[in-house]
Order: C-alpha cells, then sequence, then structure tokens
C-alpha cells in the first residue's frame, strides 16, 4: 500500500511541478521540501517508539548527520532540481521514462560506495533499461538507422 501511495505522491508532484511551471527549478524544490519534515516527524513519533526519536533528534551520531546532508543535498536538492528543471524545459512524458535510471544509479553507488557485486543479471537488466529508454525516447530516428527507409516509415504516413 506503501507504494501505491509513494507512486501517487510522485505523480502528484509532478503534476504539481509542471502546473506551477516555475522560474527557477531549485529555489521551487528547496520551498516545496519545506513541508515535509513536520508530517515525517509526526509519523515517526506515531509509529517509531518515542525514546528511540527523541533519543536520534538529541544526540544524533555521525553517520545520521552524513545521511541527512546526503538526502538533502545529493537527493533532494539535486536529484529533485535536477528532475525540476527537466519538467520545466520537456513533457513530463518525456522526462518520466528517466526516472527508470533509478535503480540503475543505486546499483552504481552500491558498486562505487559500498564494494557490492555487480553480476550479470543486473548488467543485462541495466542494458535492458537503457535499451528501453533509448527506444522509447529516440525510437524512430534508431528505426531509420537500422531499417530501410521504406520500411521505417509507417504505412501511409505523408511528408
Amino acid at each position: 500500500m506503501l507504494c501505491v501511495i509513494a507512486a501517487a505522491g510522485w505523480g502528484a508532484s509532478n503534476i504539481i511541478a509542471k502546473a506551477a511551471k516555475p522560474q527557477n527549478a531549485l529555489s521551487f524544490t528547496v520551498w516545496s521540501s519545506l513541508w515535509s519534515p513536520l508530517p515525517l516527524l509526526a509519523m515517526s513519533w506515531i509509529f517509531e517508539d518515542h525514546a528511540q526519536t527523541a533519543t536520534a533528534l538529541a544526540h544524533p551520531t555521525l553517520i545520521a548527520i552524513i545521511a541527512v546532508v546526503y538526502l538533502a543535498a545529493l537527493s533532494t536538492v539535486f536529484g529533485y532540481g535536477a528532475w525540476n528543471f527537466l519538467l520545466t524545459k520537456y513533457s513530463a512524458g518525456t522526462v518520466a521514462p528517466f526516472s527508470l535510471l533509478v535503480p540503475i544509479f543505486g546499483i552504481l553507488s552500491g558498486v562505487l560506495v559500498l564494494g557490492e557485486s555487480f553480476d550479470r543479471f543486473e548488467i543485462a537488466g541495466a542494458l535492458l533499461v537503457i535499451a528501453g529508454l533509448i527506444f522509447s525516447n529516440f525510437g524512430s530516428a534508431v528505426l531509420g538507422l537500422v531499417l530501410p527507409k521504406k520500411m521505417a516509415e509507417p504505412e501511409g504516413s505523408a511528408k
């Protein structure tokens, strides 16, 4: 159920970002990020151990501080800022398929930062995702390069 709610939230945020037409995608991202800490803190207070939440807030560990800085700077400001910038320049239908690259970057980060292994199934999956993105965004150009001109044009298309 949480995945469905997250997907709906992602879709709603894309619609809001597209409809808002921000002049500055970075400042739009920063300002829109200010509302989320309070509901998340409330949810943590409701679903987590109160003593644990209070301790985490009163005495954060170095790992917790690094995690917050990473999530705030790289994930939120850079990631969502770049995403909102792309939404101001291109249609959501053009930008949205690139969210399929998120797991690939997650796997690559695990390999580079944590020294995890990258097996042949992950490589095959990453290549399939990249091929799908190339085909979905540049399919007609790719087909024009691979197929003879007559086969690449749909029947009945006018020039």
